[in-house]
């Protein structure tokens, strides 16, 4: 009866559709996307009480918790920083206009440009997505940075240039704006990727 009880919990957990994370307790902090790749016998496992299982994974595993860094720039400010990270990944950019409209947006991170030649009202942001390759007027709902955005926020139009990619190393950024816009808070935010 324990081993019927346990044949199907594991059926339960590893019946799912499409890519899920899957982590391993000796590496708790990151998971990898993966998929089964081809259903597992049921007669071996209620004959033998085991089965074989083979997944089809994507090359890198995620980190479990995001990566942020946050600074205030003026027009033609930067910063820069060197995260702990061994492989490029895409960063979500969040630019948020302080004490005033911010307009003809230039952000370049990395020797990478993007321009955005229109405005954002003072307490309005605009996010860059380097996983989607979208710009949007409004804070990013992308809790988990899986690449999604609400496409009645999408702004592609006036934008151009290449979307930023954060490198092993050290990483800088660098803004300019017109605009009575005070400052800006540059917030960049990424998945660290394992190999």
């Amino acid at each position: 009866e324990r081993l019927r009880e346990t044949v199907t919990d594991i059926a339960d957990w590893l019946d799912k559709s499409g890519e899920k994370r899957l982590v391993f307790d000796d590496q708790p902090d990151r998971y990898w996307k993966a998929a089964l790749s081809s259903a597992p016998s049921v007669d071996e496992w209620m004959m033998l009480g085991k089965a074989t299982v083979e997944w089809l994974a994507q090359p890198y595993a995620f980190a479990v918790a995001l990566s942020e860094v946050c600074a205030s720039a003026t027009s033609g400010g930067s910063h820069s920083w060197t995260p702990d990270d061994q492989i490029e990944a895409y960063p979500e950019v969040v630019i948020t206009a302080n004490g005033g409209a911010a307009s003809g947006i230039e952000f370049t991170m990395n020797g990478d440009t993007l321009t955005f030649d229109s405005a954002i009202g003072n307490g309005q942001s605009l996010t860059i997505s380097s996983l989607s390759y979208t710009v949007i007027t409004s804070p990013s709902t992308d809790t988990d940075l899986t690449g999604a955005f609400d496409p009645g926020a999408l702004v592609m139009a006036p934008v151009s240039g290449d979307f930023p990619l954060l490198l092993p190393g050290s990483n800088s950024w660098t803004v300019t704006y017109t605009g009575g816009a005070t400052s800006v808070t540059v917030c960049v935010r990424w998945r660290r990727r394992y190999r």
